[in-house]
């Protein structure tokens, strides 16, 4: 009867020491759900801290990798490179403007002018196609000198613009056919700009220059860094201006127009990587 006592007093002292054991595992756990999701003091919190069920704290390790993957950045420049040439066309913009006491009276006029001086540009060999009107406009405006009516009001007039565009393919040409228009009827030379027709294969020479103008500005940037450059991550290419060479305004100057040099600029904004 003793014996079967003591067996059973053992079984109880089993069962405490695990439930003990129990309840210390599970202890760390009650510790990370304070109030309103505040650690307690000391706790460690519940991932810098032990660790929990189902929870693996990181290691240094892992950290480190992933800063080293991230990107270390790069040098980023503006490179420019020109070339110079001589135009082989011209771009001229003239036309007619006239003023009547009326609109239809306005609107005559200045067509009469305009069809006489195509006559002539197609005559001297321009081709329909080169010939493009870029103004048009009839409005009214006050009479110049100022004068009032029979009712003691201003007179108002109407004034008539038409200005073409017109591409001289030929250099030679561009003062004679100024000059003849002007003859035929235009009464108004607006400008006069010189360019290439085709600027393909100066572009090319200018995007090299820009290229190498871009390498050599990173390449200096990355010594006084005291860093090697890398492979290129990233070009932007920005067209320059084609800078027109206005031969001049005005039908006495037309035909003493000289065609000169002009340039033609490309940018390039390029990111190298650093090592």
């Amino acid at each position: 009867m003793l014996l079967s006592r003591w067996k059973v007093s053992g079984t109880f002292l089993a069962l405490g020491v695990v439930l003990a054991v129990a309840c210390s595992s599970v202890a760390p756990l009650s510790a990370t759900s304070a109030p309103g999701g505040a650690l307690p003091e000391g706790s460690g919190g519940g991932v810098g801290g032990a660790a929990g069920a189902g929870t693996t704290a990181p290691r240094a390790g892992a950290v480190a990798t992933a800063q080293d993957q991230s990107p270390a950045g790069g040098i980023r420049v503006q490179g420019s490179g020109s070339v110079s040439l001589k135009p082989d066309a011209a771009m001229v913009e003239l036309g007619a403007a006239v003023v009547h006491p009326t609109v239809d009276a306005a609107i005559k006029e200045v067509t009469d002018r305009i069809n006489a001086v195509d006559k002539f540009l197609g005559d001297s060999g321009i081709a329909e196609a080169d010939i493009q009107t870029l103004y048009f406009n009839v409005g009214q405006e006050p009479a110049y000198p100022p004068r009032t009516g029979p009712d003691g009001t201003s007179v108002m007039v109407y004034r008539a613009t038409h200005i073409q565009r017109i591409m001289v393919r030929d250099i030679g040409k561009v003062g004679p056919l100024i000059q003849g228009a002007v003859n035929a009827g235009a009464n108004s030379v607006q400008a006069v700009n010189f360019v290439v027709s085709d600027p393909t294969p100066h572009l090319r020479q200018a995007r090299e220059r820009a290229m190498q103008d871009a390498r050599d500005r990173a390449s200096q940037l990355a010594n006084l860094a005291g860093v090697q450059l890398g492979p290129v991550v990233s070009i932007s290419e920005m067209p320059g201006p084609f800078p027109p060479l206005a031969g001049g305004a005005g039908a006495e100057k037309a035909a003493y127009i000289q065609p000169g040099t002009t340039s033609l600029t490309v940018s390039l904004e390029v990111v190298f990587s650093i090592r």
